[in-house]
């Protein structure tokens, strides 16, 4: 199924180029990694891209990273790091809203004020068992649900198969 792709900013995020746009039918955002585009025809049709522009960096305010939000809420997140991954943690550019706070054992708080996302829930994976989701209960509830899902996948030995569980409805 052919669909018109308005194409309106070019980004490199964690390493990969992306194209962001609307669809024309839908005015839905989207953002694709280039290697994800199989088929594509350009043409000359011209079109001001001046008001998407404006939406883009709307909707990417909302967003930590690029990965389109589970819902249209913007949470207030707090994610408790460990002394040691605390100490690295804050001393880097995570999101634009991010804010740090040493607490008395020593720990960090890092503040959020975010959509939640696959890309937030797998960042906070790779910290393993030196984060905490202190809030929301929505955010803890996610990792601990995907948590179980991939205990799953072992005990059972499930075959893999491509799965974006975090895919807005």
């Amino acid at each position: 199924m052919s669909q018109v792709f308005l194409p309106v900013q070019i980004l490199y995020h964690r390493g990969v180029v992306h194209i962001s746009g609307y669809l024309k039918e839908s005015n839905q955002l989207l953002i694709l990694g280039l290697e994800q585009i199989s088929k594509y025809k350009l043409t000359n049709d011209p079109f001001d891209n001046s008001s998407y522009l404006q939406h883009l960096e709307t909707e990417l305010s909302r967003r930590f990273g690029i990965t389109q939000n589970i819902n249209n809420e913007v949470y207030d997140i707090e994610l408790e790091f460990t002394e040691r991954t605390g100490t690295f943690v804050h001393k880097q550019f995570w999101d634009e809203t991010q804010r740090f706070e040493r607490l008395e054992n020593g720990n960090f708080l890092m503040h959020l004020n975010c959509g939640i996302n696959r890309e937030l829930i797998g960042w906070i994976f790779q910290w393993m068992s030196n984060v905490k989701v202190i809030k929301p209960e929505i955010l803890k509830e996610l990792v601990v649900e995907k948590h179980r899902e991939i205990i799953q996948i072992y005990e059972d030995d499930i075959e893999l198969v491509s799965n974006n569980s975090f895919r807005p409805a």
